[in-house]
């Protein structure tokens, strides 16, 4: 599940909120039985400083035994010396790629993500959406990297105080199927503004008040233009 939404809507607020975090001011929520939750944010990444890369996933996951363990941080690149690398020495890729690595170490069936890729390089957005599509357990994620998001979504739900009743509205769809349909009501909202005599154009729309429209922009930017 993606969230969407503009900037200050309130997406990392309800991660926090779901995490502990943060008390909500109203509302109630609760997880399904057993669940066992991992929380990964730029900020938040739960590593011991002090520890290389192999202690601090053989500490979690010892009874692999120390061959399992290399095996299993080579799939998010930690190959040969990499492992005895200090994490206080480590790049924020490098930090992001061990965090999620401990949490499918852990075995979590519930993994939530504040922006995971920010910051990151191409390369190490790569392996860590590889590691997500191998994951069998349930994601809850907040991201603006639509490259991302459109590898990985199943379920969007989409955050508008403005657009909707109820201030958000879920959507069992791909995050392609997504904006194919927020493209769609783009067009039929400028078609709707000719048969009224007017310009038919994004600027127009805007001006008619069309939220719709400004998310597209705002995900897609030119390509709304």
């Amino acid at each position: 599940l993606f969230i969407l939404g503009s900037n200050g809507c309130g997406k990392s607020t309800l991660l926090k909120i779901l995490t502990g975090r943060e008390i909500q001011n109203s509302g109630t929520f609760e997880y399904g039985y057993n669940q066992e939750i991992g929380y990964y944010d730029q900020e938040m990444q739960n590593l011991d400083e002090n520890n290389t890369v192999l202690e601090e996933v053989y500490n979690i996951g010892g009874d692999m035994g120390l061959t399992k363990t290399r095996t299993l941080l080579a799939s998010f690149n930690f190959i040969g010396d990499d492992v005895f690398k200090s994490i206080s020495n480590l790049s924020g890729g490098e930090r992001a790629r061990l965090s999620i690595c401990k949490m499918v170490l852990e075995e979590k069936s519930l993994i939530i993500l504040d922006e995971p890729t920010n910051h990151l390089d191409i390369q190490s957005r790569e392996i860590l959406e590889n590691a997500l599509k191998e994951y069998g357990g349930t994601i809850i994620c907040v991201s603006h990297d639509r490259y991302f998001i459109k590898s990985l979504s199943t379920h969007i739900l989409e955050i508008n105080k403005k657009n909707y009743a109820e201030t958000y509205k879920y959507f069992a769809e791909t995050y392609s199927i997504f904006i194919d349909n927020l493209q769609n009501k783009h067009h039929n909202i400028c078609v709707e503004l000719l048969s009224m005599g007017m310009t038919g154009s994004f600027e127009a729309a805007i001006e008619e008040g069309s939220d719709i429209v400004r998310i597209g922009s705002a995900i897609f930017g030119s390509r709304y233009n």
